[in-house]
């Protein structure tokens, strides 16, 4: 519930950060790569490498929703939303690709990363779910920069800034 109420709010609430592509090699915004498909169309996906910049000084947490906009349950983060621990006061931050069709992180990825909301498509809940059914989908990713704090079952979650950005179609 908690995490569906997040969601609603940060498209109301936030303004815009500096977000770019950085192995456009894989992610061009035109038709995604084979490699970047599910492995059923004989893909290794994984989320594309962002640089975020601009970061409010009060950021604590990076969050990566990964969309398909051509379909409404899977958009705002439908296909996974992993969170990135940043430290306040940078105003960069890289976020490293993350495996796709997993259940879980890899243990090498814990200590800066964790999965905030699963997949929401059926029988695969994974932390990313990958593009894998060629059907001219809209493929993004939304990237928000956030202040969190309280604990774990009082948690609050500012929306600082946000940007959402074209990976492409499939």
């Amino acid at each position: 519930m908690k995490k569906t109420v997040l969601l609603a709010t940060l498209f109301l609430s936030a303004c815009v950060s500096d977000v770019s592509i950085m192995n456009t090699e894989q992610w061009s915004g035109k038709e995604i790569r084979a490699s970047q498909l599910c492995h059923k169309e004989g893909g290794h996906p994984a989320t594309p490498m962002i640089e975020v910049t601009d970061i409010p000084d009060e950021a604590n947490l990076i969050l990566l929703a990964i969309n398909n906009d051509s379909v409404p349950e899977l958009s705002n983060g439908g296909l996974g939303i992993i969170g990135f621990r940043h430290t306040p006061g940078n105003t960069r931050h890289v976020l490293i690709p993350i495996p796709g069709e997993r259940k879980s992180l890899p243990d090498e990825y814990n200590s800066f990363a964790f999965s905030e909301q699963k997949s929401r498509v059926k029988d695969k809940p994974f932390v990313y779910m990958p593009p894998c059914l060629r059907k001219k989908h809209d493929y993004s990713a939304t990237v928000y920069s956030v202040e969190r704090h309280g604990s774990f079952d009082q948690q609050v979650t500012n929306i600082l800034k946000e940007e959402k950005v074209y990976l492409g179609y499939y």
